[in-house]
């Protein structure tokens, strides 16, 4: 089983797949947020396990896509609020562009906590009802 990590943002999303202990990175790929760009999501995490999770960082006004379009294609989908990625995050600063480590510590966090703390998305208007998680005041989050 693999825990695939999004950090979600306007134009793309970086993608981490974790082992089911977090120890081991199965891969790494970021995507267009758009149609094509979920599409070879997809593809790439059917390629690296048949048992995986979806673990997307709690920013609905960004993520809503990429959860309709995995949901849809029968995906498990969890949304992981920003503050949960913090600490896994400091662990992981190295210099460079953070996206990849953002959602290596997204997919992290739900290996640290267990997948069943976490809230599944859905895909009813409900799904937008809800306000997302707030950003920090320390810059963590959406």
């Amino acid at each position: 089983m693999i825990v695939i990590g999004a950090d979600i943002h306007k134009s793309t999303h970086a993608l981490a797949a974790v082992s089911g202990d977090g120890a081991v990175v199965a891969g790494e790929l970021e995507i267009r947020a758009d149609e094509g760009g979920h599409r070879a999501a997809l593809r790439w995490a059917r390629e690296l396990d048949s048992e995986r999770v979806w673990a997307i960082e709690d920013c609905r006004h960004l993520s809503r896509r990429l959860e309709q379009a995995l949901i849809a294609a029968g995906e498990r989908v969890l949304r992981v609020p920003p503050k949960m990625m913090g600490q896994a995050r400091r662990g992981e600063r190295e210099p460079g562009k953070s996206d990849q480590i953002d959602a290596r510590a997204v997919a992290r966090a739900v290996v640290r906590e267990g997948i069943e703390r976490f809230p599944a998305a859905f895909l009813d208007e409900r799904a937008m009802d809800h306000p997302p998680a707030r950003r920090s005041p320390l810059g963590l989050g959406c």
